[in-house]
């Protein structure tokens, strides 16, 4: 039998982990993607949580994305020596959606056909105000 092996510990990968919630209004936001630059993404849980493995001192920016919502482009970049949490909220529902989850779709693609002017946003109702010369719940 050979002599006792030995760990080098200096050769083992040092991750931590970046967590936090996704928010809108205060409620967690479900299934929206947590990008940590190029180290991966993960999708938020039922109560808007994510937990992602990094590498050590990795160097990111932490972005989310869902259907509907519109979030700030980018949330403060990390270097990550440690583990750390990132919370981040929308901002406002995404053009075209409306609603106080952001869920519903403005008629006419979303745009009123191109012919008009959608009530949008958390207290919108999705009604459309046409242009003149156009008419109908989708201004077609």
């Amino acid at each position: 039998v050979g002599a006792p092996y030995q760990v080098r510990s200096d050769l083992i990968p040092i991750t931590h982990t970046l967590a936090g919630t996704v928010t809108f209004t205060g409620r967690p936001v479900a299934g929206a993607q947590v990008t940590a630059g190029e180290f991966g993404s993960v999708l938020t849980d039922a109560n808007g949580n994510y937990s992602l493995t990094l590498p050590h001192l990795a160097h990111f920016t932490v972005t989310a994305t869902k259907t509907g919502f519109a979030f700030a482009s980018s949330v403060t970049p990390l270097d990550l020596s440690t583990n750390a949490t990132q919370d981040v909220s929308a901002s406002g529902c995404a053009a075209g959606y409306y609603g106080t989850d952001c869920s519903s779709f403005c008629p006419g693609d979303g745009n009123c056909s191109g012919h008009g002017t959608c009530s949008d946003g958390v207290s919108g109702t999705g009604a459309c105000t046409c242009d003149d010369g156009y008419a109908g719940s989708d201004c077609s």
